[in-house]
């Protein structure tokens, strides 16, 4: 057995997270988006487009910053953490980039107005769908608690710096 997550939505409609059939990782979709100018987020949303079928849709270009809310807080138990990347399709399909290359959320993120973001760059003009699946997380336990201890040498065998290992 698992432990036990308690989530927030932030929209009725948004559907259910849910562990994917293939592999150990839980889908995140997108619930709404703000683009990023310079230092400044718009105070709002923005207002999605809808297609002959009612999809809600937004089309953005390349070089744009886009901040995803992803729909949903989440308060999981003391000493574990949430580990946010990109799908393997993301690039493919969007030509997102993960600003931060990861996205960690300890248990201390957990409030009602904790929504989880992700903010990806555009490498080509395209459209996403509301409720597109953009990234992928696994709550795993948190790195063991550690105490640094001061010394003026390690006393080890120096395995010969970074890069030694060779790449074959």
């Amino acid at each position: 057995m698992g432990i036990e997550v308690k989530i927030k939505y932030y929209n009725k409609d948004y559907p259910r997270l849910e562990k994917i059939a293939k592999g150990d990782w839980i889908d995140a979709r997108v619930n709404s988006i703000r683009f990023l100018e310079r230092d400044n987020i718009k105070n709002k949303d923005i207002d999605w487009s809808k297609d002959g079928e009612g999809g809600e849709y937004l089309d953005y270009k390349k070089g744009d910053v886009i901040q995803f809310a992803l729909g949903f807080a989440m308060e999981f138990p003391k000493g574990y953490t949430a580990y946010v990347l990109p799908r393997s399709s993301t690039y493919i399909n969007y030509g997102f980039l993960l600003t931060n290359e990861m996205g960690v959320i300890d248990q201390s993120y957990c409030g009602d107005k904790d929504e989880w973001l992700v903010v990806y760059k555009c490498d080509k003009d395209a459209r996403v769908y509301r409720y597109d699946r953009i990234c992928q997380f696994a709550i795993e336990e948190s790195p063991v608690e550690c105490e640094f201890i001061e010394v003026e040498e390690l006393k080890n065998k120096d395995r010969g710096g970074h890069g030694t290992t060779g790449n074959k």
